[in-house]
């Protein structure tokens, strides 16, 4: 199961499961956090889910350095980039992803020093 509209934030999840006989059965309910609060502040993440790139809008609440990075559910860094964010608002374009595989990614945005933001993010 792939969710491919992900809300911003908590998301929770669990499984039905149907035995051969037909009874069913529910999994323990999990939570799935699509973020971590931080000075980036980050209004839209867009599109999601994406074919060839993501926009990350945000208002930073001072200049600073920013790291992104985007992860396959292995953990793997599949892609990452720099750049740096002016106090107010910002955009970051992340390109050249039409060449990872269709699935589920985890993508950071790591600020100054603020807490790692993350979301979960869906390719086609």
């Amino acid at each position: 199961f792939a969710d491919t509209r992900p809300l911003i934030g908590s998301n929770f999840y669990r499984l039905k499961i149907v035995d051969e006989s037909g009874k069913a059965y529910y999994s323990k309910t999990i939570e799935i956090g699509n973020n971590v609060a931080g000075s980036q502040n980050i209004r839209l993440l867009w599109p999601n889910p994406f074919t060839d790139n993501i926009t990350l809008a945000w208002e930073a609440n001072y200049n600073q350095a920013v790291s992104i990075s985007i992860a396959d559910m292995s953990g793997r860094m599949v892609q990452s980039q720099s750049s740096v964010a002016h106090a107010g608002e910002n955009k970051i374009l992340i390109g050249d992803l039409a060449r990872l595989p269709a699935g589920v990614y985890i993508l950071k945005v790591h600020a100054g020093q603020e807490p790692e933001a993350k979301y979960k993010v869906v390719k086609l």
